[in-house]
C-alpha cells in the first residue's frame, strides 16, 4: 500500500547529484506504556523522501506480529534529500530520525507511538527563557521568549484550535509578533489570541521547544511578567547593563556573549507558579539609542534574533534526562511528512482542507529548501 500524497511540481528539472542507490530500513513500531513498550502489529510504515527537487512516499510495509517492519527503497536525486519512515497511530503521525545510511536498523529505525488524551492535561515547563534587547530608535525593545515544554507521560495530548493543548501569556501592548521558523512548534501549530499564544499541535511524550518574539513600547516598562506555570529553569537575558531585573529567585551569573554582544544573565531554579519577574529599563537617551541601533542592526534582526536563545540554551542545558536536541532541518522534515500523513488519513478531504494543506505545505517546503541550501553553503 502506498499513500497517495500530492507533491507540488518542482520549479526546475531535478538534477541527480548522487548515483541511484538501493537502501533498506528494518525497525520496530512499539506502543509506549509505563509498564514497557508493546509491539504494534499490522500497522503501515511508509518511507518518505523529502528534498528540494521532489518529495513524497517511496515504499511501505505492514508490521509483523512482533511489530517489525522491513522496507527497501531507492535513494536518488539531490544529495541533501532526507528519508524518513512514518507510521500513524490513533490518527497521529510518528516518525523516525532521518535515515542517513544505506542500511538502518536498531534505535534509528524504531518508532514509538502512544495512546492519546485530550486537554486539559499537565504539560510541564522545563525551561523558560526571556531575552530583552536594547532600545530601538523609538525606544521600543524586542523581546524573545523560549519555552521548553515537557510531556513526561506516556500519552500524546491532542488538542484543537477550540481546545488548545497549552497556552503562553503575551504582555499587553505587544506588537510585531513573530514565531520562530526553526523551533519544534511552527506556524500553523499555534495561534495568537489576544494576550496569549495557544498551542494546538499534538504534543507527544518528550520535550518541545516554542520560540517567539514581539516588540514592546517604552510605556510597557517597568514590565511585570507573572509565571503562569512553575518553571524548572528560568533564565533572563538583558542587553542593557543598567537594567534592573528581580523576582522569582533570579540570581545574576556570568554574562554571555552572542554574535559579539554581551548579555547579562540571571537564572533561577524551580521558580514557583504565580511568582513575578519585574524588569525596569533605564531611560532612553540619544546616545543610548544610537549605541543600541548599532548593536541590533542587521546582525540580530529577524530570524537570527529568534535563533539567539537556541544557542544560549543548548550550551547550558543541565538536566541529564532531556532527550537529544532536534536539528531544525530534521524537525521541519518531520513536520512536512506528518502533514502529508495527517492529510492522507482524512477519508474525504474538502477543497478547503486541500487548500489549507497545500498552503501549509508550501510554506514549510520553502523553509526546508532554504535551510538545506544554507547548510550546503556552510564551509
Amino acid at each position: 500500500m502506498m499513500l497517495g500524497v500530492a507533491v507540488s511540481a518542482p520549479a526546475q528539472t531535478p538534477i541527480d547529484t548522487i548515483a541511484p542507490e538501493s537502501r533498506r530500513v528494518e525497525g520496530t513500531v512499539q506502543l509506549g506504556r509505563r509498564s514497557g513498550p508493546v509491539p504494534v502489529a499490522g500497522t503501515w510504515v511508509v518511507v518518505h523522501r523529502i528534498g528540494r527537487d521532489r518529495s513524497g512516499p517511496l515504499d511501505s510495509a505492514r508490521t509483523s506480529r512482533s511489530g517489525v517492519y522491513r522496507i527497501g527503497y531507492r535513494a536518488s536525486g539531490d544529495a541533501s534529500a532526507m528519508y524518513i519512515a512514518v507510521t500513524s497511530y490513533a490518527g497521529i503521525a510518528y516518525i523516525t530520525t532521518p535515515l542517513r545510511l544505506p542500511r538502518v536498523t536498531g534505535d534509528d529505525a524504531a518508532i514509538m507511538v502512544f495512546d492519546t488524551t485530550a486537554p486539559p492535561f499537565p504539560i510541564r515547563v522545563a525551561g523558560r527563557h526571556f531575552v530583552v534587547t536594547g532600545p530601538g530608535e523609538d525606544g521600543s525593545r524586542r523581546v524573545i521568549e523560549v519555552y521548553e515544554l515537557m510531556n513526561d507521560s506516556t500519552l500524546t495530548v491532542v488538542g484543537s484550535e477550540a481546545k488548545p493543548v497549552w497556552s503562553a501569556p503575551i504582555p499587553p501592548g505587544a506588537r510585531d509578533f513573530q514565531l520562530s521558523p526553526v523551533g519544534d512548534l511552527t506556524p500553523g501549530t499555534v495561534r495568537q489570541v489576544a494576550d496569549r499564544l495557544d498551542v494546538f499541535v499534538p504534543i507527544s511524550p518528550g520535550i518541545r521547544q516554542l520560540t517567539f518574539g514581539y516588540t514592546l513600547p517604552p510605556s510597557a516598562f517597568p514590565l511585570t511578567v507573572p509565571l503562569a506555570d512553575s518553571v524548572e529553569v528560568l533564565e533572563v537575558l538583558v542587553q542593557e547593563p543598567d537594567a534592573t531585573v528581580d523576582g522569582a529567585g533570579l540570581t545574576e551569573v556570568a554574562p554571555v556573549i552572542q554574535y559579539g554582544q554581551t548579555y547579562r544573565r540571571l537564572v533561577a531554579q524551580t521558580a514557583k507558579r504565580n511568582t513575578v519577574i519585574r524588569l525596569t529599563m533605564p531611560a532612553v537617551t540619544g546616545g543610548l539609542v544610537a549605541r543600541s541601533l548599532s548593536i541590533i542592526g542587521s546582525v540580530l534582526a529577524g530570524t537570527m534574533l529568534l535563533a539567539l536563545p537556541f544557542a544560549l540554551w543548548r550550551r547550558r542545558r543541565t538536566w541529564a534526562t532531556a532527550p537529544a536536541e532536534i536539528d531544525p532541518i530534521d524537525a521541519m522534515t518531520r513536520d512536512l511528512a506528518a502533514l502529508d500523513v495527517d492529510f492522507e488519513r482524512r477519508g474525504a478531504p474538502t477543497d478547503a482542507d486541500r487548500a489549507k494543506r497545500d498552503s501549509e505545505r508550501s510554506v514549510l517546503k520553502a523553509r526546508l529548501t532554504a535551510a538545506l541550501a544554507a547548510r550546503e553553503r556552510r564551509p
